[in-house]
């Protein structure tokens, strides 16, 4: 869906909830009746992002052995989109909501096979938005890797959260998958039985990232607060899964550590992760349902650090990215439940 068109359909659902609040109702008629279908919208319409070495900015901050900026990401702002909720999912089949594939992970798997038996104790929320912008490296030249390259990667993270509480809490297991420029670091042996020395560094143009985590926060949106107020969002991830230097990526690694071979080439990462959306809410419990609006400031961000083998003789070559990735911007977000 076009960035027009996700502002065109946020602007309408915020008409169409300020008309229905309009509607007569008792506030606990819609516990009683109980929450059919549900649906959250939620749109970054200028969402920046940053990303790098988190060695580096280590280094930066706190001091230590110097650290060397090698890598730049110049990244461009783009629209980070969010659906939540059977009514993109089931009642308008994806039509609406985000076009992915719910079949390539464990986390649509699931969600697929709770529908198959009927369990609703949890919802499925997706979110999409572009890394892109320009790569430029000012580290080794290698034969066949550009000082400078473009990026447009598609950043997916698909999420199967439950809430419980009144206050607007969940806790949940996510996936999420993406591709970005990463400073490959790498580690050798330059005599038998031998220290490990720092060898020399490139980088990966489109390194591929597979993430399964376990999340939980709350939302105030989701509360039972009414009218108007502050809105909270935060949630904090934590996970591990899988990054995969590509075959070309290999060949620059092993040139430029002298022929050695990488020992490698997939590689275990752990994440940490932290979003924070604050601003105003209005939110209103009505005959047939709920419904609520807010407009606030996101900030996010992750720390990936990897888990790699260490080389054993002077034939061998270690590497692994250690980088940062940061997005920010204003948000606006709507709900709705019957």
């Amino acid at each position: 869906m076009s960035f027009p068109r996700k502002i065109a359909l946020f602007i309408f659902l915020s008409v169409a909830v300020s008309l229905w609040a309009q509607m007569p109702g008792d506030p606990t008629d819609s516990a009683d009746q109980g929450i059919t279908t549900s649906g959250d919208f939620s749109i970054i319409p200028f969402d920046s992002w940053a990303a790098g070495d988190s060695n580096y900015i280590s280094y930066k901050l706190f001091g230590g052995t110097p650290v060397q900026k090698q890598l730049s990401l110049a990244m461009d702002t783009t629209a980070t989109t969010s659906y939540e909720g059977d009514l993109w999912l089931k009642k308008l089949g994806l039509k609406m909501g985000a076009s992915v594939d719910l079949d390539n992970n464990f986390i649509g798997k699931l969600y697929r096979l709770m529908g198959y038996v009927g369990y609703k104790g949890f919802t499925l929320r997706i979110q999409t938005s572009e890394l892109s912008g320009t790569a430029t490296w000012a580290g080794a030249s290698v034969s066949g890797m550009p000082t400078q390259s473009a990026f447009d990667n598609k950043f997916t993270s698909i999420d199967l959260i439950h809430y419980y509480g009144r206050q607007g809490d969940y806790w949940g297991i996510g996936y999420t998958s993406y591709q970005l420029p990463v400073e490959l670091e790498s580690t050798i042996m330059l005599t038998p039985n031998g220290s490990i020395e720092n060898g020399t560094d490139v980088y990966e143009n489109n390194m591929q990232f597979q993430i399964y985590s376990f999340l939980y926060g709350f939302d105030t949106l989701h509360s039972n607060t009414q009218g108007l107020s502050i809105w909270v969002e935060t949630q904090d991830r934590f996970g591990a899964g899988l990054g995969y230097i590509s075959d070309e990526a290999r060949t620059w690694v092993e040139e430029a550590n002298g022929g050695r071979n990488i020992i490698n080439q997939n590689i275990f990462d752990m994440l940490v992760d932290y979003d924070l959306s604050l601003g105003l809410q209005w939110s209103k419990s009505l005959r047939l349902g709920r419904v609520g609006i807010a407009l606030g400031y996101n900030v996010g961000g992750e720390l990936m650090a990897a888990v790699t083998s260490t080389v054993s003789n002077t034939t061998q070559v270690a590497t692994a990215p250690d980088f940062f990735l940061m997005h920010f911007g204003p948000v606006l977000k709507g709900s709705i439940a019957w």
